[in-house]
């Protein structure tokens, strides 16, 4: 039982939220459609939603949710029976019901009943009355609406907060966690004032933390945030210096974040509950005007230090986790998910370990055999499956980016249309889940330092409009996910000014290609912005992206034109767990290869071969013409084949690009449960994982594409 309400009922009004989620996200993406001239079913779509919803809030009597759908339903029932196209302004409204109403369905799911949200329901009714009146009445709207008539303030609802249920968590959890580490630095750093790693580490949170807050829509953290960033940059730059004043500011604002986000979990808008930054007396603190009490924290409304606490969360947490859960017919936990793919990953390791004992070498066992061939037949399947589960499509990330591009725009007064190609392809779920954050950053990237003003691409000739294509596709083992846009492009010759200012720069000028150059941006604290913003401008955005991406042993490429427009391309593996593998043998050391990437083996024919004027060794195959990267000099180990006619050559393809590997034997092929290399160890050049041999010991699991750099590196190939 939960507030009254026994066991069955509970289900059902989880199965009425659930549904009620799933309806929105379906119908959302149509919102912006509505200004087209052929958007008559769109309305009803969305008409019908606010209904469906409606009957059911009424039946479940959830009579706030009730009520705003009714508003929004009336709302979209005028303007499906005018036909006519619909301008920014009651779009704008139609997002702000839908936020709203998600909000609503966020405390249903924790408190099972939405009368927590009845203080804020007048406000949300009185908007979308007066937008309805509006256009029965043929007048102006919205941008134009008078602000006092709809009492719209800095604390009033932040209607852009409402995400979906899952994202919702997610932030929430990892916001804690930024939090906490951040906190302990800064104890730390208390300690150690001269410490500029735990300086760094602790601006790189906060960046993250203003960043996700900001996509997530609440803008008083993203606020707190950006301030927080902002002293903590001033100290990266040494124009402040550590004390117990500014260490004191700065615990202060993480836990104002901290109660804003226990706000969020319980679902309660009380803002006399929420502890406010009073910046006056941060300034007076930094200025060393006045001193702060040892071990108080900055400030509410009513000037009253806070002293600081320990936070318990985990409750709040677990209560979150048993709201709304996945879209299927039955729905399973994520985490039982995980476990599932654990298990079967094991299962295959140790029917390799079984199958491939060295016990069973040159024993006569048909039943054995027949029976082993029966489970490996069994344990592929039960891989499909588990891996089929994890899969999903990527629509409903793209579909979040389209409320994203649009605020942005707005917000930096640009115009902008995206465009979504290939939502329809499926990533395992965990990797959408990674690449979310790094999206986010290149997306308000591109807005920012990419699409001009329109009067500026008016000027340059273009359309007013720009465009951003967003692309997911399929190649290989891979998926690529293309983000492309028609604005100013990369400035080469600023990026390298940047890079020589930054001490990025060690070859010669001349010798650097575009795409070397347009790497710089991806360091550590680099910009070519001349301000910084909300949006970007810090110089760390795209370097969280290159550290997610590679993370997810992916890569990233960057291509752009001066003037026209760039383009960033991620590839990313379909999933992170398992893979087929051809296994070889180097000297005394056991690799495995991605078996996608392997075209054809051989052994060499001598008279095949050439060396080049730079010592490079090529073979003829047919009638091309490959190079041969010899696996023991890239590893600097022992091989037991030296000679080319001793060892064998496979043929391995990347992105279009074909290279020999001369190995000393190749072993067999295997599934490989690809295991993260401990940090501990630390990044391995050409390395991206290790899998459990079917003898017990370790096997390193080669990433092609990073032999390739490191050839291109050492032997100077050209391999484009």
């Amino acid at each position: 039982m939960s507030n009254g309400i026994d066991d069955s009922n509970l289900a059902m009004i989880l199965e009425f939220v659930s549904e009620s989620f799933e309806s929105l996200d379906t119908s959302e993406p149509l919102i912006d459609t509505l200004k087209t001239e052929d958007f008559k079913d769109n309305v009803n779509t969305i008409f019908r939603t606010f209904h469906t919803i409606k009957g059911l809030a009424g039946f479940f009597e959830m009579v706030y949710l009730n009520k705003v759908t009714h508003e929004a339903e009336t709302l979209l029932d005028y303007i499906r029976k005018n036909d006519k196209s619909l301008d920014e302004s009651t779009i704008d409204i139609i997002y702000k019901s839908f936020d709203f109403i998600r909000y609503i369905l966020q405390v249903i799911s924790v408190d099972y009943i939405d009368t927590a949200i009845a203080e804020e329901i007048p406000e949300i009714i009185q908007i979308i009355q007066i937008h309805t009146d509006h256009l029965k009445n043929n007048t102006v709207l919205a941008s134009n609406l008078n602000k006092e008539e709809i009492s719209l303030d800095d604390n009033s609802f932040d209607f852009n907060s409402l995400v979906n249920d899952e994202m919702r968590e997610q932030f929430l959890v990892s916001s804690f966690d930024l939090i906490e580490v951040g906190a302990n630095n800064l104890i730390l750093l208390e300690k150690d004032n001269t410490n500029e790693n735990l300086i760094a580490e602790t601006f790189g949170l906060i960046h993250s933390l203003k960043g996700n807050s900001g996509f997530m829509g609440y803008s008083e953290i993203e606020e707190i945030a950006m301030d927080t960033e902002t002293i903590l940059d001033s100290l990266r730059q040494k124009e402040l210096d550590v004390d117990s004043n500014i260490i004191s500011i700065l615990l202060s604002n993480f836990e104002a974040i901290k109660n804003r986000l226990e706000i969020i979990i319980k679902g309660n808008a009380d803002k006399d509950l929420i502890p406010l930054i009073n910046l006056d007396i941060v300034e007076k603190v930094i200025k060393k005007e006045i001193e702060l009490p040892k071990n108080e924290i900055i400030l509410d409304k009513k000037n009253t230090p806070i002293q600081n606490k320990k936070y318990s969360n985990e409750n709040e947490i677990e209560k979150s986790k048993q709201g709304v859960k996945l879209k299927n017919d039955i729905r399973v936990e994520t985490n039982k998910i995980d476990k599932l793919f654990d298990l079967v990953g094991e299962l295959i390791t140790i029917e390799s370990m079984l199958t491939n004992s060295s016990d069973l070498k040159n024993l006569e066992l048909p039943i054995f055999w027949k029976s082993a061939n029966m489970l490996n037949k069994i344990t592929r399947e039960l891989q499909d499956i588990s891996m089929s589960i994890r899969m999903m499509p990527i629509e409903g990330l793209f579909n979040k980016m389209k409320r994203l591009v649009r605020d942005v725009s707005i917000k930096m007064n640009k115009k902008v249309e995206l465009v979504i190609v290939g939502s329809e392809t499926e990533m395992d779920k965990n990797v959408i889940d990674e690449i979310a954050d790094p999206l986010v950053h290149i997306l308000r990237n591109a807005m920012d330092h990419g699409i001009e003003l329109p009067e500026v691409r008016l000027n340059k000739g273009k359309l007013a409009e720009g465009v951003i294509k967003l692309e997911a596709k399929y190649e290989g083992n891979e998926i690529l996910i293309v983000i492309s846009d028609n604005g100013a492009g990369i400035n080469r010759e600023r990026v390298l000014e940047k890079a020589f200012e930054s001490g990025l720069i060690t070859n010669p000028l001349e010798k650097l290609t575009d795409k070397e150059v347009y790497m710089f941006i991806f360091e550590a604290g680099f910009s070519t912005a001349k301000e910084v913003t909300d949006i970007s401008g810090r110089g760390v955005g795209m370097d969280v992206v290159k550290k997610n991406i590679e993370k997810l042993h992916g890569t990233i490429d960057l291509d752009s034109e001066f003037g026209k427009g760039s383009t960033f391309t991620l590839r990313i593996p379909l999933t992170l767990a398992i893979m087929e593998a051809m296994l070889i043998r180097v000297g005394k050391s056991t690799y495995a290869l991605p078996i996608l990437a392997l075209r054809e083996s051989f052994k060499c024919n001598i008279n095949n071969v050439t060396i080049t004027m730079d010592g490079l060794e090529m073979v003829r195959i047919r009638n091309e013409v490959l190079p041969i990267i010899r696996l023991h000099e890239l590893f600097n180990i022992m091989p037991t084949a030296n000679d080319l006619k001793d060892g064998i050559l496979m043929v391995v393809e990347t992105r279009n690009k074909r290279v020999c590997l001369f190995v000393d034997e190749i072993l067999g092929q295997q599934q490989a449960v690809v295991k993260a290399i401990s940090d501990y160890v630390g990044k391995i050049n050409g390395i991206t994982g290790c899998m459990i041999l079917g003898d017990g010991n370790i096997g390193l699991i080669i990433d092609i594409e990073g032999l390739f750099r490191m050839s291109e590196s050492n032997f100077v190939l050209n391999l484009n």
